[in-house]
């Protein structure tokens, strides 16, 4: 009842009765691994780490394989900076059930980028405090960035000298300490330009040069890569920006997420942080142009479906909003960007492992009836890349046909 009445007050965010119920329990209880854990967990909400370490020590001598305290004495440790025992503990979570292998990997990945972010943020302050002028440049260009009602033009002006500035990972963290990722929070006129739903040409502008920047202080920084994409307006936009129709904003936002999804640790962001459900739709638009767009939205989709939660978002709009697009540009398979054509048929082939993805796709008469015209025609159409096409849609229709249905028969 104690232990119920504990977590009933930790849902509620009141740590400090919960520590109370927790601890009138172990008074009645003193063998009870849960009651320590969960005590160790409150403590940790408390940022009281010490205690938090002591009761999973406890806990252990209950259970000495006790995922859970593991698990929290790593928490622990990590928030006082012993990265060498917060692995240990980890490790210890590999060593007790070899399944929990996601899980130590997301708990290490923490370890090592909390390491490298104080390591960084360290280095660049011994930079500040030794006077070195490029260290100095970023801190007073967002000052300068941070005046109150200058022209568009003026923050436009300034953000794309902040970019040049950004040099290497010195630069990146002292945009990062200096509170950089602000400026749409802070600045309504840059705030505005940004999230304008029909750019004029100095918000197109504006827009690109952010995007610029934020390439800049991102690329092969996962922090700078967490910060941003947990900004609410940077989250929300970026599919819109990718709809905008304006070719500059639509490529560099697909460059920026390049740079998250060409790695693991960011393709989880983008999973963890983004509503991919239209994601599949908007990337497989790009076919339709003749231009460099259409390869980045592909490598970008390719890296994507790696990823299993991507695949299960799909499941959303893959009836109504997916499978007529796929269908459409098949039909017009002489008139789309046939390289990237080729490319996307084959990322729906990768997708169909998914049963529920194959399911829906081979349950399609539309999609069956595209893919063999496309067939049909190659009778007409002889180049290299319409045959690229061709046996892409040849390896879907085989995967498709691990189904059996009506449509089919």
């Amino acid at each position: 009842a104690l232990k119920e009445k504990g977590n009933d007050a930790f849902r509620k965010g009141d740590y400090v009765i919960a520590i109370q119920k927790y601890t009138e329990g172990l008074e009645k209880l003193k063998d009870k691994q849960e009651l320590y854990t969960n005590r160790a967990q409150a403590y940790l909400k408390m940022h009281d780490y010490e205690k938090a370490i002591g009761d999973c020590e406890w806990a252990l001598k209950c259970n000495e394989k006790c995922i859970k305290a593991y698990f929290l004495m790593g928490k622990a440790h990590l928030a006082l900076k012993r990265y060498s025992e917060s692995r240990q503990c980890y490790e210890k979570i590999l060593q007790i059930d070899p399944q929990k292998e996601s899980l130590f990997k997301d708990c290490m990945n923490e370890v090592n980028l909390e390491e490298k972010r104080i390591k960084d943020e360290e280095r660049a302050m011994k930079k500040v405090q030794s006077g070195k002028l490029a260290a100095l440049s970023i801190k007073e260009l967002l000052q300068k960035l941070d005046r109150p009602d200058q022209n568009i033009l003026y923050y436009t002006g300034g953000i794309r000298l902040l970019t040049g500035a950004v040099k290497d990972c010195t630069e990146q963290t002292l945009f990062r300490t200096n509170n950089g990722f602000s400026i749409l929070k802070d600045n309504e006129i840059v705030r505005r330009g940004f999230c304008a739903e029909r750019k004029n040409t100095a918000e197109v502008d504006l827009s690109v040069s952010l995007l610029f920047l934020w390439q800049a202080v991102c690329v092969g920084n996962e922090e700078n890569q967490r910060l941003l994409l947990t900004h609410p307006d940077v989250n929300a936009q970026l599919p819109k920006l990718l709809s905008s129709g304006v070719s500059e904003i639509q490529k560099e936002t697909l460059a920026l997420i390049s740079l998250y999804s060409e790695n693991e640790n960011g393709r989880r962001l983008l999973v963890r942080h983004q509503d991919l459900t239209k994601w599949l739709q908007i990337l497989m638009t790009f076919v339709n142009s003749a231009d460099a767009r259409a390869s980045s939205a592909m490598n970008i989709l390719s890296d994507l479906t790696e990823e299993e939660r991507f695949k299960t978002q799909c499941h959303v709009m893959l009836s109504t909003g997916v499978l007529p697009l796929f269908t459409q540009l098949l039909t017009s398979a002489k008139l789309v960007n046939q390289a990237a054509l080729a490319r996307c048929i084959g990322i729906m082939g990768n997708l169909c492992a998914d049963v529920v993805i194959r399911m829906q796709m081979a349950e399609c008469k539309e999609c069956w009836q595209a893919c063999l015209k496309l067939v049909d025609e190659c009778f007409d159409v002889s180049t290299p890349k319409y045959q690229e096409c061709l046996f892409a849609v040849l390896g879907l229709m085989m995967n498709l046909l691990l189904e059996s249905n009506v449509v089919i028969q």
